[in-house]
Order: C-alpha cells, then structure tokens, then sequence
C-alpha cells in the first residue's frame, strides 16, 4: 500500500511539472504555435498511462455504437515504442505492440491474432501511436495540418488540430484524422479516426499519468494452452 501511494505521489508531481512546463496565455495560438507545442510534447514524453473510451460512429446511421472501455499504455525506450491497449468493457481484449509485432488476444473466443501492425489496412494500431510519438518533420512530411478551432472536451478547452494524408494509400484507408490536444498536456483529450465514407472511430482520453516507470512485463501476453493463433 505504501508503495502504491509513493508511485501516485511521484505520478501526481510530475503531472503537476508537465503542466507548468506547458502552460500558456490564454489567446488562441496559429497553427504553426499549436504544431511546436505538440512537437514538445511529445519530444518530452518517454511513457504515459491513461483511461479509453472508444466508440464507432456509422454515418448511415447517424449515431454511435455502445462502445468500449479500457486503458492504454505506452513506453518509449531505445529508440522503440511499445503499447498496451487493454479493453475491459463490455468483453476483454489485450493488444499489445512490442518490437514491430501486435498481438491481439481475445480471452472469451481464446483467440490470439498475429500481425506487422504498420502493414494492417485499417492502421489502428499505427494511430494510436501516432499522436504520442510522431514529430513536427514526420507529420508535415505525411499529413496536410490545418487547425480547425477549439472545442470543449470534458474540462479542457482543446485545439482540434486535422491532418489529412497526403499519400494515396492512406487516403484510401482513412481520410482525415483529427486531435483535440489539451493546452496543459499538449496531448490528445480524443482522436476520430475518419473513413473516406464519413463513418469514424473516436477515442477518448482522461486520466493521465505521464511518464511513469513502466515495466517490460506489461507489453507481454501469457497465453494459455489452448489458445487458438492465427497470423496475418
């Protein structure tokens, strides 16, 4: 227990540092201010664990799915990024990327799935990353940036920042994607994932925790025996 309140005290201080360090005036700022914030970001971010929310909005029919509820966490280190997605409700599932390789487990179904998560067609994986890790250079390089305004998300008045992709074969598996940063964190309080037929995945992000120690073990999977596997 005491341990548990000593690794929340350390969590809570250096949220608190973060968002000193990012603290800005209250004017609106260009898009070439709010892309080197992000740029900071994410240059000082090693690791951060926080809460998901995920719906899928189909535009046909005007209205969300009932969702799903988990954690993600993320770790960078030696020049690799590592990733746990963890779904909790309404059924489990374990993603995790590790060393250029995701594993997709579903316990209820005892399915274990396979896959280079750069080269899957829908890129879930890849955008998840994205936000968190990629630099100015990278996003300008691959992506039109355009800041659409702000939005209130929860408590933060966020800049939604779009990208478009400036590649024919990412145009073809997502039109746009779109960032509602937080003006304390400089990251992403929700993310839509935007399909060329309008139809879009949105994640939603709360409780952060920035760089706190996390262990390899946490990007690994124990699979039990009679766990079917598949490879794609």
């Amino acid at each position: 227990m005491i341990k548990g309140l000593r690794l929340c005290l350390v969590a809570i201080v250096g949220l608190l540092a973060w968002s000193s360090s990012a603290a800005l005036p209250a004017a609106d700022l260009s898009l070439d201010q709010v892309l080197d914030r992000l740029n900071q970001s994410t240059s000082r971010l090693r690791s951060f664990q926080a809460k998901i929310s995920i719906r899928n909005w189909t535009d046909l029919l005007e209205e969300f799915d009932h969702g799903e509820k988990g954690s993600i966490t993320l770790l960078r280190k030696d020049g690799k990024t590592f990733l746990r997605r963890q779904i909790d409700e309404p059924q489990t599932s374990i993603l995790v990327v590790n060393k250029g390789q995701a594993i997709l487990y579903r316990p209820l179904i005892k399915q274990a799935v396979f896959y280079n998560p750069a080269r899957r067609k829908e890129g879930g994986a890849a955008n998840l990353f994205m936000a968190f890790t990629s630099d100015r250079q990278g996003l300008e390089k691959h992506y039109q940036p355009s800041l659409l305004g702000r939005e209130t998300v929860g408590a933060s008045n966020a800049y939604v920042l779009e990208l478009r992709p400036r590649g024919e074969d990412a145009r073809s598996q997502f039109s746009r994607l779109v960032f509602y940063l937080d003006p304390q964190l400089w990251l992403p309080v929700r993310q839509d994932i935007v399909q060329p037929n309008r139809d879009y995945q949105r994640i939603e992000f709360s409780d952060y925790r920035i760089n706190p120690d996390v262990p390899m073990s946490t990007f690994e999977v124990k699979l039990p025996k009679d766990v079917k596997k598949k490879t794609l």
